[in-house]
């Protein structure tokens, strides 16, 4: 048995930042906003029907939408994850997608390296 390599299909997200700015906004989107009662600061109680990963939201953390559906990274996980698509990433996105080509036979059987 020989196995091949296989990249996984990469994919782009839609994402703001939590920042003072948009924390309304976002909260109206994914669950309801809260104050610290110690220090006043903002967060977001998250609706875990709408976001299923996570419970509260704060400044820093990062809002994706992917497919309509909304996910919350901390900073730290989001640079981890993901990096800003600029046109020419787009452009390179799409053709791994095969957009407009796929790398699999019409009849979904995986091409190899040598066409076979």
């Amino acid at each position: 048995m020989e196995m091949m390599n296989f990249l996984r299909k990469p994919f782009i997200v839609e994402a703001v930042e939590i920042t003072e700015g948009t924390i309304k906004e976002v909260a109206a989107l994914v669950g309801r906003l809260k104050y610290n009662e110690d220090s006043g600061d903002p967060y977001i109680v998250v609706d875990r029907k709408k976001v299923p990963n996570c419970e509260q939201a704060h400044i820093g953390d990062y809002l994706t939408v992917f497919l309509n559906r909304y996910r919350i990274f901390s900073a730290e996980q989001f640079t981890k994850q993901f990096v800003y698509a600029d046109d020419d990433l787009k452009a390179w996105v799409s053709t791994l997608r095969g957009d407009d080509e796929n790398l699999m036979h019409p009849d979904g059987e995986v091409e190899g390296p040598d066409g076979e």
